[in-house]
Parts: structure tokens; sequence; C-alpha cells
């Protein structure tokens, strides 16, 4: 097994973006999670450059963080109401 260590996401995500190059112009989607993923998305956007470049939060009016607590108690609600 192979272990990889980073000084930090940017770190990481400047590795990945390069190990990836060859999709550079060829209509990539990246996807970035939170907690840490955001940052590491970040730098695979900004060597790939994709021509069209958007967030799932720019199509909200508002996009905020929620705990995890909060999150759970949503998907809670949500399955009783199915």
């Amino acid at each position: 097994m192979r272990v990889s260590l980073f000084k930090d996401r940017n770190e990481a995500g400047a590795r990945l973006a390069r190990a990836l190059e060859d999709y550079r112009g060829k209509n990539a989607v990246v996807l970035a999670i939170p907690r840490g993923g955001i940052e590491v998305g970040r730098q695979v956007v900004a060597l790939l450059v994709p021509p069209y470049f958007r967030a799932v939060a720019d199509f909200y009016q508002d996009w905020h963080d929620v705990s995890d607590e909060e999150a759970l108690s949503i998907l809670k609600e949500s399955r009783q109401k199915l």
C-alpha cells in the first residue's frame, strides 16, 4: 500500500491536478465536496481551467454551511415526509 503525505490540502490538490493534466480542455467535470475537498478542487480547477466552471452554490439564493447535526436532522425530516 502506498501512502502519500501532503503539507496541506492545497498541495494535495496541486498534485492531483498535475496527475489529471490529460483532462485539460476535455470538458472535465470537477466535483469538490466540503470538509477539505474545496481546497483540493480549487487547485484542480486552477490548473485544468475547464471552459465552463460553476459551483452548485452559484445556483442558490441562500447557500450556507450546516453542521453535521443539522444535515442529519434535515435528512430525518425528509424521510418522515415520504
